[in-house]
């Protein structure tokens, strides 16, 4: 049997399927990071579309996102079979806006993916090119694409060295920061630019809305101010980040493991948790990391929980539990991290049976975990970080494309590296768009 073409989305009907019946693309083949839109378009290709209780009672949400798609591709034929009747040509009614609807999303995801070949890889040449041009004044960069009447303005935050003043690895959490002044700068320029039906902002990461200011930035660095300046003047957001299941459903799809994306994700934020005074408790840290990847025997506590445990007293004794559970992980990670530190363990347990930072770290965990344990490198976690970082910017790319097409203007607040590698796509993409 030939080998079939990756990009061959759609499936030849068998001989014994009846001729009437459409060719249907399978949902986990156009699965680029949404599943509404995967299923979306599997109904745009054929014209029959499901309803709610349809989908609860043959698909349900249960599960993966890799097992809910197989549930959907698996069950969606028969029920296209069963609502498509045999008919004469000249009984075939066509709805002339329906047609158009659906030309114009086929017109949408042609130059989606047609745009995307313009997506610079990080660690290429192009992109040490641009990320160096980025970072060499030490400003955020404001970039507008579109036209006045219908725009993307993307801001790339930078980091930088408040003692030489040179851009350095991470997130500005500093509220006197001149970042995230000119970020305000930028959002200000921005509403009197911008109609206010046209307003909308995608930022990175989770939601997390403070009143104030600064806590918002101490906390949540530029994403926390942008949101916080969205929300005074009452301008819907989104995060552009993938959910927990789709990560976790495209990164295995990649042959990468829970292990190795629990590594990746504790290095990534021990220097903020280490910023933010809860170094003496990161054994809490590693628990959340593993609960919201679905490792088991790890749970994600609510804040009712918190509150609870706060109440009854019973805080050094989960304490205690979770520093003995999340013992039985280090070995692990560390053997993830050794290849970067030169074979030394980044994670140790102390004496009172507390897990902290090997304190031959601890001076330049900044360094560790943004260079040395990022994406600029040549092993194996390096490499998990370059497929992370490349299937967050897809759905990143694929959120503010949505916002655009919708009549959106988005103002787009992302950490520089992802700015550099989404522009080139962006900007093809919005071309596209006025010229079709």
């Amino acid at each position: 049997m030939s080998e079939q073409n990756p990009e061959q989305l759609i499936h030849s009907p068998s001989p014994e399927q009846d001729s009437t019946m459409p060719d249907i693309p399978r949902s986990r083949e156009m699965f680029r990071g949404d599943i509404n839109d995967a299923v979306i378009q599997t109904q745009l290709s054929t014209g029959v579309e499901i309803d709610k209780g349809w989908w609860d009672s043959e698909v349900g949400n249960h599960g993966s996102t890799e097992s809910i798609l197989d549930r959907y591709d698996a069950a969606y034929p028969e029920y296209v079979e069963q609502h498509i009747a045999p008919q004469s040509q000249e009984n075939v009614g066509v709805d002339e806006t329906e047609v158009a609807e659906h030309n114009v999303e086929d017109m949408n995801r042609q130059n989606e993916e047609e745009a995307w070949e313009s997506y610079t890889p990080i660690g290429s040449n192009d992109y040490e090119q641009a990320n160096a041009e980025r970072i060499k004044d030490g400003k955020i960069k404001v970039e507008k694409l579109g036209d006045d009447e219908h725009s993307i303005t993307l801001v790339a935050s930078i980091k930088v060295d408040p003692e030489t003043g040179q851009a350095i690895s991470g997130h500005e959490n500093r509220p006197d920061a001149e970042s995230m002044r000119d970020t305000e700068q930028a959002f200000a320029d921005y509403l009197a630019a911008t109609p206010a039906k046209q307003r909308f902002v995608v930022y990175e990461g989770d939601e997390r809305v403070f009143d104030d200011r600064d806590e918002a930035i101490t906390k949540a660095a530029d994403s926390g101010l942008v949101q916080h300046l969205a929300a005074k003047d009452h301008i819907p957001t989104v995060s552009g980040e993938p959910t927990e299941a789709e990560t976790t459903a495209i990164m295995e799809q990649l042959g990468v493991n829970q292990e190795e994306l629990l590594a990746l994700y504790v290095a990534r934020g021990l220097e903020s948790q280490i910023a933010n005074g809860e170094a003496d408790f990161l054994a809490g840290y590693i628990n959340f990391q593993a609960a919201r990847l679905g490792m088991e025997g790890f749970h994600n506590y609510s804040e009712s929980e918190k509150q609870e445990i706060l109440a009854s007293g019973k805080l050094d004794e989960l304490k205690t539990e979770l520093n003995q559970k999340v013992s039985q992980l280090l070995p692990t990670l560390n053997e993830l991290y050794r290849p970067n530190l030169d074979n030394k363990d980044l994670l140790v347990v102390a004496e009172d049976g507390s897990i902290g930072v090997n304190p031959e770290f601890a001076g330049s965990i900044a360094e560790i975990t943004m260079d040395r344990l990022n994406w600029s490198g040549e092993h194996r976690l390096n490499e998990v970080a370059k497929l992370s970082m490349e299937m967050r910017d897809r759905v990143i790319f694929h959120r503010i494309q949505e916002a655009y097409n919708s009549g959106k203007s988005p103002f787009v607040v992302y950490g520089g590296s992802h700015i550099v590698t989404l522009k080139p796509a962006l900007q093809a993409y919005s071309e596209s768009q006025q010229n079709s």
